[in-house]
């Protein structure tokens, strides 16, 4: 970013006016602000949540993340419909906190798709998991 230069102080009805160098100098200063920190694909809606095209990390791009539960999960599985607008890289899951024999209790991820993917787990027994995936 270039360096502005003041022109001021500012007294009115006294030097300096208002010159063309003047105006010249702050509207080149703003130009190069906003071009700075201005990008079309990043956005915000005043209230703290801020909308990026992707994400890029120093070791990837992450470009959408959706995360839930599913509550009744059994070894005959749920599809959940995750809207990453593409097929998950990955996708996590935890079983709910006090679940009991975690040691052997496995959560299987197959049939993804750009919309769903079925989550099931190797026991018939009921589970709540939690489940985060990422594009």
């Amino acid at each position: 970013m270039p360096a502005y230069s003041n022109t001021g102080p500012f007294t009115t009805n006294a030097a300096p006016g208002i010159s063309a160098t003047f105006l010249n100098n702050i509207e080149n200063f703003l130009d190069s602000i906003m071009s700075a920190s201005y990008d079309s694909h990043v956005s915000s809606d005043g209230s703290g949540n801020v909308t990026v095209v992707s994400l890029k990390l120093a070791t990837g791009t992450i470009h959408a993340l959706a995360w839930g539960f599913t509550s009744g999960l059994t070894n005959a599985g749920q599809t959940i419909t995750h809207g990453l607008g593409g097929i998950p890289t990955a996708v996590f899951t935890q079983f709910e906190a006090g679940t009991t024999n975690t040691t052997t209790l496995l959560a299987y991820i197959s049939n993804l798709t750009a919309t769903t993917f079925l989550i099931a787990t190797n026991t018939p027994f009921v589970f709540t998991v939690r489940w985060l995936a990422i594009r």
